[in-house]
């Protein structure tokens, strides 16, 4: 996995996202060209001259899984509290992405607010990216392919096609989780998964994406600080979970 770059004339070109300037916190996203599998960068800073603490709420996204959480020490630099948290994502399709709805929970003095952050977007592209371009090929000596080379090319393709079928049957066979899983979702499902001490981090991120599934703001919250907090406080969420359930 690469983080995520773009390089026009050598140099870097960060997207910034600016939220309400009395908040003092920004998002930053590396911007570029990337594919399934890596890594995305989002980072949230807040400078202020007056000393308070904010958390990052990233709602869950069906297509983006959660790698990392970290947060680094306060800094005080020129008379100002600088404080980044970074958010690390890998999209696992192809396609336009729009991360909506996030917010960053400031609090001073004992009193909480929560400041509403820009959207960001960005793209995925695929591997098999289609050559749309209607510029007629120029031919090569290489393009006339002998019968004994094609009978090779072939040979070797068959050879990858099975090998990969292969892989796959190993696959499904190691992780049958992710090839049946359920059409609908209940906060019961998390609530089985917690008390037999199966991972549930997927299911957390599917429950918070999944839109026709209505749950509490508190509750909501909760599965997020578990799911992009790097911590599941497991008796606390099983409590939370049951209570919304005998709702």
């Amino acid at each position: 996995m690469r983080p995520l770059l773009i390089v026009l004339c050598g140099w870097l070109l960060p997207l910034l996202a600016f939220a309400d300037a009395a908040s003092g916190v920004t998002l930053q996203l590396v911007e570029g060209t990337y594919r399934p599998g890596d890594v995305v960068e989002l980072q949230a800073e807040m400078r202020r001259a007056e000393y308070a603490e904010f958390e990052l709420h990233v709602p869950a996204h069906a297509q983006l899984h959660f790698v990392a959480h970290t947060r680094e020490p306060v800094r005080y630099v020129e008379g100002v509290y600088v404080q980044s948290v970074l958010l690390l994502l890998q999209p696992m399709n192809a396609g336009e992405f729009e991360l909506n709805r996030i917010t960053a929970i400031l609090e001073q003095g004992g009193v909480s607010t929560e400041v509403a952050l820009p959207s960001v977007q960005f793209t995925v592209t695929s591997y098999a990216a289609e050559d749309t371009s209607k510029t007629p090929a120029v031919l090569t000596g290489d393009s006339f392919i002998t019968p004994k080379r094609t009978v090779f090319v072939l040979v070797v393709i068959v050879a990858l096609v099975v090998l990969s079928l292969v892989v796959w049957i190993l696959l499904r066979k190691q992780k049958p989780a992710f090839v049946e899983l359920a059409e609908t979702l209940s906060l019961s499902d998390l609530v089985d998964a917690l008390e037999a001490g199966e991972p549930a981090e997927d299911l957390i991120e599917r429950s918070l994406g999944d839109a026709a599934l209505s749950m509490s703001p508190s509750l909501r919250e909760a599965l997020e600080t578990a799911a992009y907090a790097n911590r599941i406080d497991v008796a606390g969420l099983l409590r939370a979970l049951k209570e919304e359930v005998e709702r």
